[in-house]
């Protein structure tokens, strides 16, 4: 049994009497502003990692997924909602209504694991990033250039004193 005040095809979906003509005018506006920001925010976003190969790392591949996830959202929930917004209530369907809130929700778990992804890697990244690679010994800072509390160790000599914090975590070892 539908309720009174919906159209049939996303139950629930029209409020009874309508949101008032400022509201809707203004909830419109703010989301016209959003898509067209999100849609050329993100576009320059990806377009900056594909086209400089110096932006094309594992750091960077995280925050263009992000874009595409959020891309995403403005190209197709956004316009049927503002659609909505428009005719005071869901006028698309059942199959639009329930493809466009498949999306947002798809599109916020996937931006919380691609903000979790960003945290890992920079934190990986940060922590590890004086270890050296394999093969590779840096040179020592010469004596003048040094502080008092920087000193040169030698590869077999043992470390006394306080033991500094450290970044061990398990990335390291992915």
């Amino acid at each position: 049994m539908e309720r009174p005040g919906s159209n049939g095809s996303c139950p629930g979906c029209r409020l009874e009497g309508g949101p008032a003509a400022g509201a809707a005018t203004g909830l419109a506006a703010v989301l016209i502003f959003t898509i067209v920001v999100d849609v050329l925010g993100n576009a320059l976003v990806i377009l900056s990692v594909l086209r400089n190969k110096k932006l094309r790392n594992a750091g960077n591949i995280f925050v263009v997924s992000l874009s595409v996830a959020d891309l995403v959202v403005a190209v197709y929930p956004y316009p049927l909602i503002l659609s909505a917004i428009f005719h005071n209530g869901w006028t698309m369907g059942n199959v639009h209504c329930q493809i466009s809130g498949f999306l947002m929700g798809l599109s916020v778990i996937g931006s919380i694991f691609n903000i979790t992804a960003i945290a890992i890697n920079r934190y990986c990244y940060i922590c590890h990033s004086l270890r050296t690679t394999p093969g590779f010994t840096p040179a020592p800072l010469p004596r003048r250039l040094r502080s008092n509390s920087q000193q040169v160790f030698e590869p077999n000599q043992v470390q006394r004193g306080p033991k500094q914090a450290s970044c061990e975590s398990p990335c390291y070892t992915w």
